[in-house]
């Protein structure tokens, strides 16, 4: 019987108006070559992609797409019906969302403007924290093995690992990945059950760790 996996990649966007939205430089591109090396070792993969990734995803078992935050959590919820051995929470999903626009001419009811006109004048956006997806996989799918990600821009290498290990703590998964530009080149996998914690340096060696984690 084959394995199976849920990989969640690619960015998420939050609109400003019907024209302009919020959104982050991730290109979908590890999602995409994790996918790829999962379905050449025969695992059913089931990619959930952001739909403006810029990197084409591969074939897979079956392929999902989302764009902003809000409809990644309906299309997770609406797959908790499917059992997956391992699911990998690697989509850069939007921080914030806009709450309020405000113009020189006063401030705009959100979503009654298809797009705010230069002619406003000035626009400021008022941005509330979005609801956090990575928790809520413990519930959706209780069963697998469950992996964050944690990428970070700023601070040593140490406060990277330490707010992995934050991560692992909060969020009921059983391993986290940290990457990112204070991390430096590589990535720091994590396991919560092992206490291990050890430097990985290629994608492929990130794809066998995810592998033994079963």
């Amino acid at each position: 019987m084959s394995r199976s996996v849920l990989i969640i990649a690619g960015p998420a966007w939050e609109p400003i108006d019907q024209v302009r939205r919020i959104t982050n430089h991730s290109t979908g591109a590890l999602g995409s070559y994790l996918a790829k090396e999962f379905s050449a070792h025969d695992w059913e993969v089931t990619l959930a992609y952001g739909e403006s990734s810029s990197v084409s995803p591969p074939e897979v078992t079956r392929f999902l797409s989302f764009s902003n935050r809000e409809s990644l959590e309906t299309l997770l919820a609406a797959q908790s019906s499917q059992t997956f051995d391992l699911v990998l929470m690697l989509a850069a999903v939007s921080d914030f969302q806009v709450r309020a626009i405000r113009t020189d001419q006063g401030e705009l009811a959100l979503g009654a403007s298809g797009k705010v006109p230069t002619s406003a004048g000035a626009l400021t956006l008022e941005l509330e924290p979005t609801a956090k997806i990575l928790p809520q996989l413990a519930t959706w799918y209780p069963s697998a093995k469950r992996v964050g990600w944690k990428y970070e821009v700023e601070g040593q290498q140490e406060d990277t690992i330490a707010a992995g290990k934050r991560q692992l703590q909060s969020n009921q998964t059983h391993a986290c990945v940290v990457n990112g530009p204070a991390y430096g080149p590589g990535f720091h996998w994590l396991v919560k059950e092992i206490e291990q914690s050890v430097h990985i340096p290629t994608p492929k060696d990130l794809f066998d760790q995810l592998i033994d984690l079963i």
